[in-house]
């Protein structure tokens, strides 16, 4: 098969067999036209959520204050989910210590397994049986 390749400014034709090329002849390079660049791309900044159903009803500006109002209180949510965090470990530390050095070692085994289960990779189930 021939191929007509064009590699720093000059054209090259190329006859590929299996996985084989030859250059057999060159010529001059047409001028092609560069191709255009792409759109510059604005990074990306992840913004908050609109609540359910607000998209289809509110305008831009509206949208905007929104936004401005979850990142005044987003701090405010970051702590106090620390502070759950903290919290719950200490409710599991209280709880873990009513129960016995055999319970903990089943209850740690069964954590164990779960975490396996879901860290293993999972098979889709053959539509075709």
């Amino acid at each position: 098969m021939k191929y007509i390749v064009n590699l720093n400014g000059k054209n090259y034709e190329v006859e590929v067999e299996k996985t084989e090329a030859v250059i057999t002849s060159v010529s001059e390079a047409v001028a092609a036209p560069a191709p255009a660049p792409a759109p510059a791309r604005r990074p990306y900044v992840m913004r908050g959520m609109l609540p359910f159903g607000y998209r289809d009803f509110v305008t831009p500006e509206q949208k905007e204050k929104i936004y401005e109002i979850q990142d005044e209180f987003r701090p405010r949510f970051e702590e106090l989910s620390k502070q759950m965090e903290a919290l719950r470990k200490e409710m599991e530390q209280k709880m873990e210590e009513v129960l016995t050095p055999e319970q903990k070692g089943k209850i740690n085994a069964r954590k164990n397994e779960i975490q396996r289960r879901m860290s293993a990779p999972r098979r889709r189930p053959n539509p075709n049986r």
